[in-house]
């Protein structure tokens, strides 16, 4: 949970629920000031997503156009409670719509389809072209 690679522009989760979606926030800041062409791929879960410190992020995330791509892997289950129970919206990747952030549904369990929307996304966010050595 606390890995952490300079060597790899690695820097991983933290131990409270959300709390790395600023952090990933912070770190897209960084490289816009820095001016490198990176992206920052910040992931959470669905019981992260309704948290106030994502919503204040997507807010700065676009009022400052920063190079970061929000993932959220959807379980169905927040620490025990059900996505039914605890959200109001249930579709996840509608949440960056009011900060017009745009989102799309992916299957998780397709990796191609994950990595195609990974590069769509991605494209979006950078002033680089993003090129794909995957396949």
């Amino acid at each position: 949970m606390h890995m952490f690679s300079r060597e790899k522009i690695f820097s991983a989760g933290t131990a409270s629920s959300g709390a790395n979606v600023p952090i990933g926030t912070g770190l897209a800041f960084a490289d816009r000031y820095r001016n490198n062409g990176a992206v920052c791929l910040t992931y959470f879960g669905d019981g992260a997503a309704n948290q106030g410190q994502v919503f204040e992020s997507f807010n700065m995330a676009e009022l400052w156009k920063l190079p970061v791509v929000y993932v959220i892997e959807n379980n169905q289950y927040a620490m025990g409670t059900s996505l039914v129970r605890s959200t109001a919206e249930v579709h996840l990747y509608k949440r960056g719509a009011s900060h017009n952030i745009p989102g799309e549904a992916v299957d998780g369990m397709d990796v191609e389809a994950v990595h195609a929307a990974g590069v769509k996304a991605v494209a979006g966010r950078a002033k680089v072209t993003v090129r794909s050595s995957w396949k």
